[in-house]
């Protein structure tokens, strides 16, 4: 994937992330979203928030197995950076809230 020009992450985070979403293609049917200040231009700073979009049938237990293997991935690459993961199905009410705000940055 192509970093969007919309996105203020560098090139080497941007690549990063990438790598650490990389390591769990193993699981279908997720999408990871950047929003919130990082996807704002006239923002400066600001900590990454992600959007992971994850299939309806997910249980609780799945879902927090896949949060933890993703942060533990991020943390591995990027060290103690502030991250926040907000992890929502397609049908929830922040789903339909933050999307249009949000700028994909992959899925599997």
């Amino acid at each position: 994937m192509v970093k969007d020009k919309k996105i203020r992450l560098s090139e080497r985070v941007f690549n990063k992330l990438l790598d650490a979403f990389n390591t769990l293609s193993g699981y279908k049917g997720v999408e990871i979203y950047l929003f919130g200040s990082r996807t704002k231009e006239n923002v400066r700073g600001g900590d990454i928030d992600l959007l992971v979009v994850v299939p309806a049938d997910w249980d609780s237990s799945k879902r927090f197995k896949f949060k933890i293997d993703l942060l533990r991935e991020i943390y591995k690459r990027l060290g103690e950076r502030k991250v926040d993961v907000v992890m929502v199905s397609p049908d929830g009410k922040l789903y339909k809230e933050v999307i249009g705000e949000s700028v994909k940055l992959w899925s599997c």
